[in-house]
């Protein structure tokens, strides 16, 4: 309930600002298009595969068309992720540790930021956790229906982002490492078993992605997509830049102490559900003081920062026997090291995120419940030296993980970014107040904007967009309008640049008249992926407005 609150609000005053959400809210309309999903708009593509817009398009055909249909899809998944992540989560490491990973994900705040978005983000990392249980379910009980379902579920991933495949990758990856971790099992029926129901899980998830291959196969081939997706990766020289920007990034999405510390009182009850009777009655009062100094100094810290649990916790996670914890290991280790290669946008980083809640809930239930818990009678005392020992060794690796943490992010001064929860409508209002101000006569609007702009502008006028800076600065032809969107000339003149737009009037000054300037402010995620140095200032400049322009008039015109 709290998470759904979350994201939900305010009710009504959301809207699309980011670049891609344009082209989400344009494809969907395929469920008014005569040819149903086959007429889908190939623009599609080149930024995602078509889960997201089938979702979208269902969700206009109920609600019609419009930004809060769009939006309503992630606010649903990233919802219903809510309680996946806490199946997951006990299902892998135990009762009390899905309440606290389940807190985790409700107060996590790049997730609630892309849940308020109409990208594919929130809904793909639903079919991530979803593809990433069946696996689990595999692993430890191989057979038919636990194969198929594996199947669809990495199918199903691959449909909502290209790296859904990963899903699939981390499953095999547990699997091989299986007989290494645990010599018995190299020559062992059950391993036979799980990479021969594998191979046929693997044929199901290429059934469920083949209509989208052969959409693409005729829209440009699948080998021209791979190009362009190639085009986003760097080599191992951009791997640690790449790193400390989505690092950073964490760190301006997390909401500050407003989201993480209420979410970190709401986890440390978990203990306490699991074992009510047993609360650190062996304990002094100032070791249950330096205990929960020390529990709070590790979740502040660790809470925006994905790659620290894991790199304590991976030699142990990849050497249990039980699948499912190897599972989240190999998941951590396969997240750590692909994801920099990557472009720096923040959302890549949810699934990354999404382990991290299962191994901070574990760590709460599990490290903390056994040092806070102490049983009745005698055993107090026999445990005491014990629980002395390892509550020690945790606030030094506490200390440690502080320093190190400290050091990759608040060095940088990166900084947690005000106004995750603000209203995000403003651009809707922007584009209503561009047909007001547009006579009834005139011939066309030359455009130079993002596709959210195009999916808001009035439908009475005709739009002849610009492919740049140069084509916006020509003349028009009689009775045409240009509108520009300051967004756009930050991207192509770099989005730290401060409010470019102001600096290219004298450029329009020849050929065009300023109307009026219509302020906007961008989301968060579109801010950090318009600049992602944004993450380093402590106030950043999210303001960006459209120009709109009448032809100046010649002295004959006069």
């Amino acid at each position: 309930m709290i998470g759904a609150c979350l994201r939900f609000w305010p009710i009504g005053r959301l809207g699309l600002t980011h670049f891609d959400e344009g082209i989400y809210a344009l494809t969907a309309s395929w469920v008014f298009h005569p040819r149903g999903l086959s007429g889908l708009d190939p623009t599609l593509i080149s930024y995602a595969p078509p889960g997201y817009p089938i979702l979208a398009g269902l969700a206009y055909a109920v609600f019609g068309a419009s930004d809060g249909a769009m939006i309503l899809v992630s606010q649903l998944a990233g919802t219903i992720t809510i309680p996946v992540v806490g199946w997951l989560a006990r299902r892998t490491f135990g009762p009390g540790t899905g309440f606290a990973a389940a807190t985790l994900c409700a107060f996590s705040g790049s997730h609630i930021a892309f849940s308020r978005m109409g990208l594919t983000d929130a809904s793909s990392l639903l079919a991530w956790l979803i593809a990433i249980g069946a696996g689990m379910r595999f692993l430890e009980q191989p057979g038919m229906i636990r194969e198929i379902a594996l199947g669809i579920g990495v199918g199903l991933a691959q449909q909502f982002k290209y790296n859904g495949w990963l899903t699939g990758a981390i499953v095999v990856g547990t699997a091989i490492l299986g007989p290494i971790v645990r010599p018995e099992d190299r020559r062992s029926g059950p391993t036979l078993k799980t990479f021969g129901w594998g191979a046929i899980a693997a044929g199901v998830a290429w059934l469920v992605v083949w209509p989208w291959y052969r959409f693409v196969e005729g829209h440009g081939g699948y080998s021209a997509l791979l190009r362009h997706q190639r085009s986003y990766l760097g080599g191992l020289d951009a791997w640690w830049p790449h790193f400390q920007i989505q690092a950073d990034q964490s760190v301006a999405l997390s909401g500050g102490g407003c989201l993480i510390l209420p979410g970190l009182c709401l986890a440390g009850l978990a203990p306490w559900l699991v074992r009510p009777s047993s609360t650190a009655s062996g304990l002094s009062r100032i070791g249950r003081t330096l205990i929960a100094y020390s529990y709070v100094l590790l979740s502040w810290i660790f809470v925006d920062a994905p790659y620290w649990p894991g790199l304590v916790l991976a030699p142990w996670l990849l050497t249990r026997p039980r699948p499912s914890i190897r599972l989240a290991g190999v998941w951590w280790l396969v997240l750590s090291v692909m994801s920099p290669f990557y472009h720096p946008y923040a959302r890549l980083w949810l699934p990354y995120h999404a382990v991290n809640w299962l191994l901070l809930g574990w760590l709460v239930v599990d490290w903390f419940g056994t040092i806070l818990s102490a049983p009745p009678g005698p055993a107090v005392s026999r445990n005491k030296a014990r629980r002395t020992i390892r509550a020690g060794a945790l606030i030094v690796l506490f200390a440690c993980g502080a320093t190190v943490h400290f050091w990759t992010t608040a060095s940088r001064k990166a900084h947690p970014l005000t106004g995750l929860l603000d209203r995000g409508d403003s651009l809707r209002w922007a584009c209503i107040k561009v047909g007001t101000l547009l006579p009834e006569d005139v011939n066309g609007l030359r455009v130079l904007v993002r596709p959210s702009v195009t999916y808001y502008l009035p439908d009475r006028v005709a739009l002849r967009p610009l492919s740049g800076l140069e084509q916006a600065e020509l003349p028009g032809e009689p009775r045409t309008w240009l509108l520009v969107d300051s967004a756009i000339v930050r991207s192509e003149l770099g989005g730290a640049y401060p409010r470019p737009a102001r600096n290219l009037l004298d450029r329009f000054a020849n050929y065009w008249e300023l109307v009026e300037e219509i302020p906007t402010n961008l989301s968060l995620p579109t801010l950090l992926d318009l600049d992602p140095g944004a993450a380093r200032r402590a106030s950043a400049d999210r303001s960006a407005p459209l120009w709109l322009f009448r032809p100046r008039r010649t002295r004959t015109q006069r």
